[in-house]
């Protein structure tokens, strides 16, 4: 994988550093984990448009929703489903695969991942 170089300026070392680190941290033999901010962390972020490069994604912890760096704002990409495990479970049949929903019980996604297979999404 081919980690991004940023365009480089006096406040970019760190960032830059940072970010690929995170980047490598993310790498599973399962596939690739978004880097999670808080929704405060995500607005010191998007202050460094246009230097962050547009479509970044990242994951809001506070929110619990999947946001991109746009051209000139962070956007919401993607809010899951809130429900709770017994109804997790009544949906699954009707759901593709690859549906994902917010568990309330527990405060973790889970996606489905085959015919009644509902499996909980953890971080690295």
């Amino acid at each position: 994988m081919n980690l991004p170089t940023l365009v480089q300026n006096d406040n970019q070392d760190n960032y830059n550093e940072e970010l690929n680190q995170t980047l490598r941290d993310g790498l599973s033999d399962n596939g690739w984990t978004i880097p999670a901010q808080t929704t405060l962390k995500i607005a010191e972020i998007a202050a460094l448009i246009p230097a962050m490069p547009a479509g970044t994604l990242l994951y809001d912890t506070t929110t619990d929703e999947l946001k991109f760096i746009g051209a000139s704002a962070v956007k919401t990409v993607w809010t899951p489903r809130n429900l709770t495990t017994a109804n997790i479970v009544i949906a699954e049949p009707a759901a593709a695969l690859g549906t994902i929903w917010f568990d309330t019980n527990i405060s973790k996604l889970k996606v489905k991942t085959a015919a009644g297979v509902i499996e909980t999404i953890t971080s690295v």
